[in-house]
């Protein structure tokens, strides 16, 4: 249809020119536009949709990112005779037992339900220890734990009965059972060998305290 109507309006004004021409020869003929084709749009490309990988979404954890907590390792009690009598503010002198080798006996504070271990690595001379439990109301008179010389139990409380047994000197040090620290409280242990009584200054009996708290 379009070319008919373009075929026509050409056909008029070809007509128009001529006449023109033999109206007046001064006059140059006027040149007509010829139309612009007409343009055909380029269609838009639809867009590609990549497709979802199957399985669900990885969620994205919200809030603060719980840090774990480290696996707790035994504290380790050092027994010695260079770990020399140390007066705490608190339970007063203790001798012999130490959870550092500063040449000092010192009361050993740790967190209930964490364990701990003895060992028998002095650099004094070697000599056969124990460690165990008497009570937890003060340094008794004599040593009464009736496990004296016997390994005992896995958990420090206030009875007596847990002990260490007999730990032997060695170039490595000799060490006992692995303890589970009891509830919130103080409790006192001695060496079957060596405690002589409550512990003074200048007696060196062996005996410590473990504080859980």
């Amino acid at each position: 249809m379009r070319a008919i109507v373009a075929a026509g309006g050409l056909f008029s004004c070809a007509t128009l020119a001529l006449t023109a021409c033999y109206t007046s020869t001064s006059n140059p003929a006027v040149a007509i536009a010829t139309p612009s084709p007409l343009v055909t749009p380029t269609p838009v490309a639809t867009p590609t949709v990549t497709p979802t990988p199957n399985g669900s979404p990885t969620p994205v954890p919200t809030g603060p990112t719980p840090t774990p907590s480290p696996s707790a390792q035994p504290q380790v009690v050092h027994i010695g005779f260079e770990l020399a009598e140390n007066t705490d503010p608190k339970y007063g002198p203790v001798w012999y037992y130490s959870p550092t080798l500063d040449n000092l006996a010192n009361v050993v504070r740790v967190a209930h339900g964490s364990q701990i271990v003895f060992v028998n690595d002095g650099t004094g001379p070697p000599s056969q220890h124990t460690a165990a439990g008497l009570g937890s109301t003060g340094f008794p008179a004599s040593f009464d734990n009736q496990n004296r010389f016997v390994q005992s139990g896995t958990v420090i409380d206030g009875s007596t009965t847990w002990s260490t047994g007999i730990l032997n000197p060695s170039g490595s040090g000799t060490m006992s059972q692995v303890f589970t620290v009891g509830a919130p409280g103080a409790y006192y242990f001695g060496c079957g060998f060596h405690y002589a009584g409550v512990p003074t200054k200048k007696n060196q009996s062996m005996g410590d305290v473990i504080v859980s708290q």
